[in-house]
């Protein structure tokens, strides 16, 4: 759904909403996007329409059987500031950073999936397709394009086959040509831990969120040189197979 995105307006649920207001042609240049109080009650209508479904589900009785998915596609834009897991997050929208690219993904299940349990796997897009043709017992074609990993196993708690890297390319104007922040567009291919750049910039997250700080490539520990390697071939394999195109 278009909530939370900006422009940061008021909802149905706000002190000011007057349904005879209308925000018409609104403009990145002249979009709200810093009312704060207005993002909180958008996310707030995202969790009532949430439970509008559910309660639909609960009526008609499949809502023990039936799988919700529910996550984003990026983060929040940078002028909202969270807290997570005891850190200040600053949202990331169209950076390539974690607080960009990293987004929740609740799986809810009744019947099948532990009420509070965690699964630090990672997902990416391209497993949704899979999981839930698995879900659906539907196979898919073998000589299909798709390349997700089915996550259906570890949502029941199964061990699965979880994916070891993922890869991401953005380029807001779909051309390698994007100019401004060096981690406003770009190509990487990451671990749990570990982000390789196609510029060849390499990160280990968990201890610079923020990608303030290179890797220096010569004083790599040599688990650290071979997860590198590893990261180059998906980058590598990526562009052999034509998703990536240069402009030169």
């Amino acid at each position: 759904m278009i909530l939370p995105h900006w422009p940061f307006e008021p909802t149905p649920d706000s002190a000011e909403w007057n349904p005879r207001v209308r925000v018409d042609d609104a403009t990145e240049k002249g979009a709200n996007k810093t009312n704060a109080r207005f993002f909180r009650d958008m996310v707030h209508y995202v969790d009532g329409i949430v439970g509008k479904i559910t309660k639909q589900l609960d009526d008609v009785g499949v809502r023990e059987n039936t799988l919700i998915l529910f996550t984003g596609d990026n983060g929040s834009y940078e002028s909202i500031v969270s807290q997570f897991r005891g850190a200040t997050w600053r949202g990331g929208k169209s950076y390539m950073t974690d607080n960009g690219t990293r987004n929740t993904l609740i799986a809810n299940w009744p019947q099948h999936i532990k009420a509070s349990s965690t699964n630090h796997d990672m997902v990416d897009f391209s497993d949704f397709l899979p999981t839930l043709a698995e879900a659906a017992r539907t196979p898919i074609a073998a000589d299909s394009a798709v390349t997700g990993r089915s996550f259906f196993p570890q949502l029941p708690g199964e061990p699965g086959q979880p994916r070891e890297w993922v890869y991401c390319w953005y380029f807001r104007s779909g051309k390698p040509a994007d100019g401004g922040n060096r981690h406003s567009a770009g190509e990487f291919a990451r671990d749990l831990h570990y982000k390789l750049y196609r510029s060849g910039e390499f990160y280990h997250v968990d201890t610079d969120r923020d990608e303030q700080t290179p890797l220096d490539l010569q004083s790599l520990t040599e688990k650290q040189r071979a997860i590198r390697n590893k990261l180059q071939q998906v980058i590598d394999e990526h562009t052999r197979e034509g998703f990536y195109e240069s402009n030169e």
